[in-house]
């Protein structure tokens, strides 16, 4: 039994011995982790979404002529610049000179009708009348005696009365005349009848009116563009005929561009008109300032995306029909504390960083806030002195032996 007591004390005193070995070989082959630090700092995170649009010029035109005709001369060419009212083409003009000149003629007649019947009747119309009239009444008193010399005579039997008869019809014919006379002597004294007048008046405007419309379609022979800028196109050649409605040519005017970029419902909540919003032109690596003109109040009923058009001015490098990119900031936190996104840890929903203390890492439970993808805000867990771990981060435990890269903290 001692010996056996003997060989059990021996073997736990070698275990002992290599149990020692072991834990001394562990602290030799241990390493301190490599990591680096980026300090605590006091910062802002802007949260950004984008969208992708065309430039178009904000003003462009597709001019074409009102009136059918023959091009008789072209004024511009694709490239030149134009003012406003300025010419672009003009159409054969004869025959619509013609036609002035005729409704010019038809006026004039309207007018001189017109002046005739309210200027009243001449001398030598009223003395007509009224030579007329004494005629007339001549006749009536002549027709008036010879009627009662007859019906004088009738009665005693001298005349037949046949004879009466007859004197009688012409003293009331005699009668009618001069009832007419009188009348016709009134017309004259007093003018032409209102509706009279009137009819005249009226073909007098129509005629305006006629005359109105030929110097319109012969000032519309001049083709001229409503706009200033910059000829995108001509299709017109001299002696081509045209119609009205056909495009003979387009300005453009790219001195201000516009953008149409589609927003989602996030989106649109976050801007409204005249917000300035950051432009970005990926072609040329421009940026710029817009200016929102507008945002549609309702969403496509098929796409569910908003509209909203953006102004910008044009350096005079850019061009309709490039793309460009809207930076949207949905969402801001100024002047808070920041660190970098890498350095966060993530457990389930809780976020925690590292820090570094006697060359020994610390975990540190934090609440975080908005983020960029690459800075995010700190809300609680550090403070503006910490220093947290950014790289080698994913190898370290609380209490592990740290290295820091440039030095030690």
């Amino acid at each position: 039994m001692k010996r056996i007591a003997c060989m059990w004390v021996a073997a736990a005193a070698v275990m002992v011995v290599l149990l020692q070995g072991c834990a001394s070989s562990r602290a030799v082959e241990e390493k301190p982790v490599a990591v680096a630090l980026e300090p605590v700092r006091r910062g802002s995170v802007f949260v950004v979404s984008h969208s992708q649009g065309v430039l178009a010029a904000s003003d462009e035109a597709q001019i074409s002529s009102k009136i059918a005709g023959r091009v008789e001369q072209v004024f511009v060419r694709v490239g030149d610049e134009v003012g406003v009212n300025e010419a672009l083409l003009v159409l054969e003009t004869d025959e619509l000179r013609a036609y002035v000149k005729q409704a010019e003629a038809a006026l004039d007649a309207a007018w001189a009708n017109l002046r005739r019947l309210t200027a009243g009747a001449s001398e030598a119309e009223l003395a007509q009348a009224k030579a007329a009239v004494a005629q007339a009444e001549a006749a009536y008193n002549n027709a008036k005696e010879t009627y009662e010399r007859m019906e004088a005579l009738y009665a005693v039997g001298a005349v037949s009365r046949q004879q009466r008869d007859q004197a009688r019809t012409q003293y009331e014919v005699a009668g009618a005349q001069l009832d007419i006379a009188n009348k016709q002597m009134e017309i004259v004294q007093r003018g032409a009848p209102k509706d009279a007048i009137d009819a005249v008046r009226a073909s007098v405007a129509q005629a305006e009116a006629a005359l109105e419309l030929a110097r319109l379609q012969l000032a519309q022979a001049v083709v001229r563009t409503p706009i200033k800028g910059k000829v995108s196109y001509v299709n017109a050649r001299v002696g081509n005929l045209v119609s009205p409605g056909l495009p003979l040519a387009g300005v453009v005017n790219d001195e201000m561009l516009e953008v149409d970029f589609p927003l989602t419902e996030r989106q649109v909540t976050r801007v409204r008109r005249g917000d300035r919003v950051q432009v970005q032109v990926p072609s040329i690596t421009y940026t710029t300032e817009g200016e929102v003109v507008h945002v549609s109040p309702a969403a496509d009923a098929r796409t569910r995306v908003y509209q909203m058009r953006v102004r910008i001015g044009n350096p005079g490098y850019l061009l309709p029909g490039m793309f460009a990119r809207l930076t949207l900031v949905e969402d801001s936190a100024v002047d808070v504390l920041i660190i970098p996104l890498a350095a966060v840890l993530r457990e389930d929903q809780d976020a925690y960083v590292f820090t570094v203390n006697d060359n020994h890492a610390y975990e540190r439970r934090v609440v975080l806030g908005l983020s960029d993808g690459t800075w995010i805000q700190v809300i609680e867990g550090l403070s503006e002195q910490d220093m947290v771990v950014i790289r080698g981060q994913h190898y370290l435990s609380p209490g592990v032996r740290v290295t820091v890269e440039g030095g030690n903290w």
